[in-house]
């Protein structure tokens, strides 16, 4: 774990939960994709640059989830390097419990405000920065999150973030956090056709081929919208619907997971609702959702 692995003379990524991509220039300046989950990752990552020979000039937020910007705080203070991330994703870096505000709906409760959820706050700057490394591409892969980057380096590498998960992830847990479904769905069309020479999503393997991959996350998130329609057809509350889908999926109930697989049941709602598909509508005291 946090090995190493070259894809090329400028591209590597640490191997590790929460993988992270490094791209060095020829001055040896780095530039990490992602920071890993919390200090400790950030001290690895610190570690293994080090012992390279590289400097360390700055961090790539692909999106501000905490296992993805752990580490920026430790490493911004122990190296002084620039952490960049896209307009949204800079708000919730710089501003951690946003993060859980945004599942709860309000200020959030204990439960909600650990290390898994809440990265130390860190300086952010945009791409519009004049030190932003000119020759790597942004590309928007939104959905998870909502504005998720990737980065595409000069050699063809494209580091994915969360844009993708695995199979056996998808099967287990079923309902992975999405911010927005329809974007989501546009950013697996993105990934089925982009030209990269090798990929690097965060928690999947690195590879050169994704295409099949891609079509079998499409494949569960359509499913999951028909089970919901069939779910609705007799007009549900939320808390109904919810329990619905943990019973039907058999998830275990945890209080994260009420948050986070309740709020990505919401977006799967609003989808449905832009596509005509479901209504929304006031019963005595309740907000009741039918499919139509």
């Amino acid at each position: 774990m946090y090995e190493l692995m070259k894809i090329s003379d400028c591209c590597y990524y640490i191997n590790c939960p929460s993988k992270m991509g490094i791209y060095v220039k020829e001055t040896g300046d780095a530039y990490l994709v992602d920071s890993g989950n919390d200090k400790d990752a950030g001290k690895k990552a610190k570690r293994l640059i080090e012992d390279q020979g590289w400097n360390l000039k700055g961090i790539l937020i692909t999106h501000a989830h905490a296992d993805h910007t752990g580490g920026a705080a430790y490493l911004q203070t122990q190296t002084g390097c620039r952490i960049f991330a896209s307009g949204l994703e800079k708000a919730f870096a710089e501003h951690p419990i946003l993060m859980p505000v945004s599942l709860y709906g309000g200020n959030p409760w204990k439960e909600l405000c650990h290390k898994d959820m809440i990265a130390k706050p860190c300086i952010v700057s945009g791409f519009d920065a004049p030190d932003f490394p000119s020759e790597i591409e942004v590309i928007l892969l939104t959905g998870h999150s909502p504005e998720q980057v990737g980065y595409r380096m000069p050699d063809g590498t494209a580091f994915i973030a969360d844009a993708l998960c695995t199979a056996n992830t998808l099967d287990k847990y079923v309902i992975v956090y999405t911010f927005d479904i329809e974007k989501h769905l546009q950013t697996l069309d993105k990934l089925e056709t982009m030209d990269a020479g090798f990929f690097v999503p965060s928690h999947c393997d690195a590879g050169t081929e994704i295409a099949e991959l891609v079509r079998y996350n499409r494949k569960k998130v359509i499913a999951i919208g028909e089970s919901l329609l069939e779910f609705c057809k007799e007009p549900k509350s939320f808390e109904d619907l919810l329990d619905r889908v943990f019973k039907h999926y058999q998830l275990k109930i945890t209080y994260g997971q009420h948050e986070l697989v309740g709020s990505t049941v919401k977006s799967y709602l609003t989808y449905l609702e832009k596509q005509g598909k479901i209504e929304i509508e006031l019963e005595g005291n309740y907000l009741k959702y039918r499919a139509v």
